[in-house]
């Protein structure tokens, strides 16, 4: 048996792994789909303050509460960025990662390096004009189509989606991940708040 922690990507909560959670289950695994901070029913929680730090905790502390041992980290898309990072701290808990439409999150990195200029100045107007300053909201799905993968997604799991989506605490995309497990200073001059 393995103990599969499942974290969703950017606007999403545990609810998005429900189907592949459940199919896990039926195959005899341990399925623990994750919510992060600032997101689905922990947007509450969330602030100014909630960067990829944060993220990276919810994970490794979720593990060791649990005192889970032969994980498999599941990431999808944006939490690339926050699995890398609580892989380097994991240890002998951690069996393998699996990223899913995503890769592997570079030391010295974040979210906003693998965006062309003009979309990251788009993204800092879009906080700052509808996010108070520190929440992305979810785009449309043509944006969103433009760097994440929607195949396969049917209408009602599109309208799940849009209706599920919560707005992404911003800090977690302006936060370099800055080696194995450590994430500190801010991608370019965005502070955490966009002014």
């Amino acid at each position: 048996m393995t103990n599969f922690v499942l974290v969703p990507g950017a606007w999403l909560g545990a609810w998005a792994w429900e189907d592949t959670a459940r199919a896990l289950r039926e195959r005899g695994h341990a399925a623990l789909p994750l919510t992060l901070t600032g997101l689905a029913e922990h947007a509450d929680q969330g602030g100014p303050e909630t960067d990829l730090d944060t993220h990276i905790a919810d994970i490794t502390g979720f593990v060791e509460r649990n005192d889970l041992r032969d994980v498999t980290l599941v990431a999808h898309s944006y939490a690339a960025a926050p699995v890398t990072g609580a892989a380097g701290r994991l240890d002998d808990r951690l069996e393998r990662v699996v990223y899913v439409d995503s890769a592997p999150f570079a030391a010295d990195m974040c979210m906003l390096d693998l965006m062309p200029p003009q979309a990251v100045d788009q993204l800092r107007h879009q906080v700052s004009a509808s996010g108070d300053g520190w929440r992305l909201p979810m785009p449309p799905f043509e944006v969103l189509g433009l760097s994440s993968s929607l195949d396969g997604l049917d209408e009602g799991q599109r309208d799940a989606l849009r209706s599920r989506a919560t707005p992404q605490p911003f800090g977690t995309y302006a936060q370099r991940l800055t080696g194995p497990g450590r994430a500190r200073s801010r991608c370019g001059p965005c502070p955490g708040r966009v002014p």
